[in-house]
């Protein structure tokens, strides 16, 4: 049995997952991360984070993250653990380099935030 391969849906079908892996607009309903846009009631219970240390003192996560990198958020050990982190050294040679222009702004952006993860359940 042959089977005959459309290449028209074959191709459209490609191109569908393309837009939509380069679209900026993604369904909030994809995300495992709850974004409130406005004040309201929503349905999301908090609960502590199971990998702490000691939970009962540190019921949340607080971690230092690199954001405006292609790719999304990136874990800075330098911030959180001490350790080398390449992006920070990456980042400050740009900031350096650039020093009091407005490329300088861009860049610094880019140096680790700190965020906190709440984990619950919706």
């Amino acid at each position: 049995m042959k089977i005959k391969i459309d290449k028209a849906k074959l191709a459209a079908r490609f191109q569908e997952k393309v837009d939509k892996a380069t679209s900026n607009k993604r369904d909030p309903k994809d995300s495992i991360i709850l974004k409130v846009e406005e004040a309201g009631k929503y349905p999301f219970r908090a609960t502590y984070y199971p990998h702490n240390e000691d939970p009962s003192v540190e019921p949340f996560v607080e971690r230092y993250y690199h954001w405006g990198f292609p790719g999304g958020a990136f874990y800075c050990p330098q911030k959180n653990d001490g350790e080398d982190c390449y992006l920070c050294d990456f980042t400050w040679d740009r900031l350096k380099d650039t020093k009091g222009t407005e490329a300088a702004k861009e860049w610094s952006k880019k140096l680790p935030k700190l965020s906190m993860l709440i984990p619950g359940l919706a």
